[in-house]
């Protein structure tokens, strides 16, 4: 039924009632803050990728990752990982977690298996030097 009292936010416009309204643009909005936390990442991810040191070379190294895996790894990581969602921080996972991590998502990015070592090798470097030791 239309309201006759002239206000043009009371519903009696004809259309949708005024709590139809509100429950679509909340859920809106909703969906808008769901979006842009799964892109914001959060502690788990990072907006850039680090560069090779020679402090994370040296750290490679020592794991048995030549600089060149470490290189390699580190362009396949920043061109297919940020394809589909933020750059994963590996502080934010452990070592263990990352070994269950990667070959999914290397199967998921369609990697080879020398893109997939090189990206492990790169992550398993970055970890090893942030917890300032060897895994």
């Amino acid at each position: 039924m239309a309201c006759n009292c002239g206000h043009s936010d009371c519903g009696g416009g004809g259309g949708l009632p005024n709590r139809a309204r509100w429950l679509i643009v909340a859920g809106l909005v909703g969906l808008i803050a769901l979006a842009l936390a799964a892109c914001a990442g959060g502690p788990r991810s990072w907006g850039q990728a680090p560069d090779l040191t020679p402090a994370l070379i040296e750290r490679g190294s020592t794991r048995g990752f030549p600089e060149d895996s470490l290189r390699r790894g580190r362009e396949v990581f920043v061109a297919k990982c940020a394809e589909c969602h933020a750059l994963p921080n590996p502080d934010g996972y452990t070592e263990r977690e990352w070994e269950r991590i990667l070959p999914r998502m290397a199967r998921r990015a369609r990697l080879d298996d020398s893109e997939a070592r090189a990206v492990r090798a790169f992550v398993l470097a970055v970890l090893s030097e942030r917890n300032g030791a060897a895994h």
